[in-house]
């Protein structure tokens, strides 16, 4: 069950949920009865972690994150540092780079594509959201009295959040949507009353009905497009720009740099030039050591979703504890 944050989580009979899997987000560990039956929680959006930093890095559970966060919470066993970009193309396996584009609740959907669940419950989202007509997706706004737009009103209240667009998490969904026939996953939504369109909705009742699981057929996909034209995301476009670019031009742009710092030094040789020569020299060494450390933290958590994929696809009986989540116990990268 991936759980939205959505008001109409205070309805949900968590006793339904026993041996299900839990996927929340953001504050959801705010949610008592959330915090008690979650499985993992995940969150991409960087003003949600600096405001409430301590919470997330003494989160003991498994906590998705992307490798931008780093600078907020510290690596650490069960504390998974995901490659990620800023685009809508999501991620199919472990080592394929998460789209945080729109909605936290659409990286949760790859998380679940990628460890191999096959039906996905919608919980808790109303998809319905009260803030300034004219905000546009990223604008910051700040919750100076209470939040409607959460199971709780202190959920942001005297914090910044960002604006949503509701119809580019639409598009976002979509791209999910499709990903999930491809794969022959069941994605329903149990919020009835939902202004979320784009699944099939099922009172939850019958999505926990295990016979009720239905076989999709990957041929009947249908391919999402966006609809209206609408303005893109403000503070993101520039920053995101650069993590887009794969390694390889990353490197070759570095190079290039050098390269030409170097000939100008050669030539001309004045002490501003050698000044520009020694600075690209100096920044050439530390991107290799952050992306050397980058490449290794990557790595460590791709191992350990490997390992949470074999520990899921084999659950325990009475008690007793898989060899792949005893390894995961045991495993540090502090």
């Amino acid at each position: 069950m991936i759980a939205g944050n959505g008001p109409s989580l205070n309805q949900v009979d968590w006793d339904s949920f026993k041996g299900v899997d839990i996927f929340a987000s953001n504050y959801g560990h705010l949610h008592e009865g959330l915090r008690d039956h979650m499985t993992y929680l995940s969150v991409v959006n960087p003003w949600v972690v600096s405001q409430d930093q301590e919470s997330f890095d003494r989160f003991g559970g498994w906590l998705f994150l992307p490798f931008y966060l780093s600078y907020w919470i510290g690596a650490k066993n069960r504390h998974l540092l995901l490659d990620t970009h800023f685009g809508y193309q999501g991620a199919k396996g472990p080592s394929d780079r998460f789209s945080t584009r729109s909605s936290v609740s659409y990286f949760n959907m790859q998380l679940a594509l990628c460890l191999g669940y096959r039906k996905v419950i919608l919980v808790g989202f109303d998809h319905n959201y009260q803030q300034p007509e004219r905000a546009v997706e990223g604008d910051l706004l700040k919750c100076e009295v209470g939040d409607p737009n959460h199971f709780s009103e202190e959920y942001f209240r005297g914090k910044i959040w960002q604006a949503a667009d509701t119809r580019r998490m639409e598009f976002a969904y979509s791209l999910a949507k499709d990903d999930f026939r491809r794969h022959q996953v069941e994605i329903v939504n149990c919020g009835l009353d939902s202004k979320l369109e784009v699944f099939e909705k099922q009172p939850l009742a019958t999505a926990l009905d295990a016979r009720a699981t239905k076989r999709l057929d990957p041929e009947s996909e249908v391919k999402p497009e966006m609809s209206g034209g609408g303005r893109s995301a403000r503070g993101f476009d520039f920053m995101h720009s650069v993590e887009n670019m794969t390694g390889e031009r990353k490197w070759a742009l570095l190079f290039f740099v050098t390269a030409l710092a170097l000939c100008c030094a050669i030539v001309y040789w004045p002490k501003f030039l050698l000044a520009i020569f020694a600075a690209v020299v100096l920044t050439s060494i530390g991107t290799s050591i952050t992306l050397l450390h980058k490449r290794n933290l990557l790595a460590e958590s791709e191992r350990q979703l490997d390992l949470l994929f074999n520990s899921r696809s084999s659950y325990p009986q009475s008690g007793q504890v898989s060899k792949a989540e005893n390894d995961l116990r045991t495993s540090t990268n502090d």
